[in-house]
């Protein structure tokens, strides 16, 4: 069985600016992986060129059994569904798209618009039936996405991201703005879906290590465009490795699935 994705000697390069540097990277079927690093390390960028929307200066990327270069990128692009918060951006800051019911928020997914307009095709509603039930928002389906709190903004976008039934789910900090009940009833929320038998492996990309779910199996640090580290996510999230990622004293907790991060005060900051 081909892997869900194998990045091979992958370099990327941006106005003449490397941004990711020999990534070799490969995501088996039952995986969910968790990729973290500091600003800049290239974790976005990694993940627009699995999705198809960055081009590598060099390498090769092929995602579930199709090489990008030689097959039909937006075929592949139904497969990958992605949630972001530029999404939720565009959607909350222009009138009609906010106001906008939910239903047609998740059923513009099906053609990658913003939102759908006129009347649902019976095979349409079913399908976004379907992915608002898989989020738990069968029952808001005429409330305008303007009026959702903030965690239902997040299901609503998987919703969407689901309509295609992708194989692949990214998660862009996906946590970013939520409280921190909301933001553990949201990770919660998911197992659901990691634990459907056909359900998508998910990437979900973040900066704090209290986001990882007790469901992810895998850990992808990037420091400087570079892999820091690849592997089981128990033994990458630990407090050296922690340090030595971000260059400051670390201190990693796990408790009940979920892991904490004490970080010590430098000297340059001590003053502050």
């Amino acid at each position: 069985m081909n892997p869900i994705v194998d990045v091979t000697k992958v370099n990327f390069n941006r106005n003449g600016r490397p941004i990711l540097m020999d990534i070799n990277w490969t995501v088996e079927f039952g995986q969910h992986w968790v990729i973290i690093g500091p600003n800049g390390s290239g974790k976005t960028s990694l993940l627009n060129m699995i999705a198809g929307y960055e081009w590598p200066s060099n390498g090769s990327i092929t995602v579930l059994g199709h090489q990008f270069g030689k097959c039909f990128l937006p075929d592949v692009r139904k497969l990958i569904g992605w949630v972001g918060m530029s999404l939720q951006h565009k959607l909350m800051t222009h009138h009609r798209f906010r106001n906008a019911p939910l239903k047609d928020i998740v059923a513009a997914g099906d053609d990658a618009a913003l939102a759908f307009y006129g009347e649902q095709p019976t095979s349409l509603k079913e399908k976004v039936a379907t992915a608002l039930n898989r989020v738990g928002l069968e029952s808001s389906s005429q409330k305008p996405f303007s009026v959702l709190s903030q965690g239902e903004q997040k299901k609503t976008l998987i919703a969407r991201a689901l309509i295609h039934t992708p194989r692949i789910l990214v998660l862009d900090e996906p946590c970013a703005g939520l409280d921190p009940i909301t933001r553990l009833d949201f990770l919660n929320d998911l197992t659901a879906l990691v634990e459907e038998p056909d359900g998508p492996a998910i990437l979900h990309i973040t900066h704090h290590i209290e986001d990882i779910s007790p469901w992810t199996t895998h850990l992808l640090a990037l420091k400087e465009g570079s892999v820091f580290y690849q592997g089981e996510l128990e033994n990458g999230v630990t407090s050296q490795i922690m340090s030595d990622l971000y260059e400051r004293e670390c201190t990693v907790t796990h408790s009940n699935g979920f892991y904490g991060l004490a970080v010590s005060s430098s000297s340059s900051d001590s003053s502050l």
